[in-house]
């Protein structure tokens, strides 16, 4: 204040108070014959406008966040269930001119199970979508979840779902039970890596070994899963892109975007982490180990 009186500039500050008001002071210089004699202060209550722009900023937030939610809905329907509808056309095209060479059952059968597989399919992106919109529009309500007895659930699925190759999984249990604060949703995570390592892998036999661990980070006890498979791997550059919305997927990368996006998003909601390293160490091409920490619940 002192300071103040001395100087022949004007100034602006702000005051918070704790009861909530926001008070704009400003003051300037008195002269009197060319000379600093003290100054002139002003004070104004802003605490509305101050509100009034919060709540704007808030609902700019809330708009980008609303546009880019429908971009990136419209860009999975309009890509992904397009490829859907083309491979189910393509078939249907294919049986009828089967059906007209009176080519064999067998072969008809097949292309059905691709048109069944592809039915699967755009249910399941449906699906994804409707739990990643539930997520970023409500929140997530938490619970004591049985780690095993999800592991259990996604590797009966896993087998069921397979097609063509022979599984093998590999789950080193704790006698111990395993409790972790999560929900429901933890079953769509194990099974989409499941289902990756499945989908994205050249091997007559699928190999993926589970590892469970614990392990403290940053003075806080985790439950460690690894899930190290022999897929097709994941170059460097795409470790971190992968968990990204609207990640543009090509043949030598895993999974669908909005898989792995989906596979974030509820594990950041159980104040989690979740990446993926090479299972060989500096060669991707050997497969990959997907790591999730996640806090245990004692």
């Amino acid at each position: 204040m002192y300071n103040l009186r001395k100087t022949s500039e004007d100034a602006y500050d702000m005051i918070f108070f704790k009861d909530g008001r926001i008070f704009e002071q400003y003051s300037c210089p008195l002269l009197h014959d060319g000379r600093n004699v003290g100054r002139v202060w002003s004070f104004k209550d802003i605490t509305e406008h101050q509100h009034a722009e919060q709540e704007l900023k808030k609902s700019e937030k809330k708009y980008r966040d609303a546009y880019e939610r429908a971009e990136f809905y419209k860009d999975i329907f309009t890509h992904d269930m397009n490829n859907i509808f083309h491979n189910i056309q393509s078939s249907a095209e294919l049986i009828t001119i089967l059906k007209e060479k009176s080519e064999g059952p067998e072969q008809i059968d097949e292309i059905f199970q691709i048109i069944d597989n592809q039915i699967n399919r755009g249910v399941k992106l449906i699906d994804n979508v409707r739990k990643l919109s539930k997520l970023q529009e409500t929140e997530m309500t938490l619970k004591k979840v049985d780690l095993y007895k999800f592991l259990d659930e996604a590797i009966i699925f896993a087998n069921k779902s397979t097609q063509g190759k022979e599984l093998d999984i590999n789950l080193n249990k704790k006698k111990e039970e395993i409790v972790v604060l999560a929900n429901e949703f933890l079953l769509d995570v194990f099974e989409n890596i499941l289902h990756n390592a499945i989908k994205y892998n050249r091997n007559e036999i699928v190999e993926v070994q589970i590892r469970v661990l614990r392990e403290k980070f940053n003075q806080k006890e985790y439950i460690k899963l690894e899930f190290m498979d022999n897929g097709i791997g994941i170059f460097d550059e795409n470790k971190e892109a992968i968990f990204q919305k609207g990640h543009k997927r090509d043949k030598r990368v895993r999974g669908m975007g909005i898989g792995l996006s989906l596979v974030k998003k509820i594990i950041k909601n159980y104040d989690g982490k979740i990446w993926v390293e090479n299972r060989v160490e500096n060669d991707y091409e050997q497969g990959s180990n997907f790591i999730i920490l996640i806090p245990e619940l004692k």
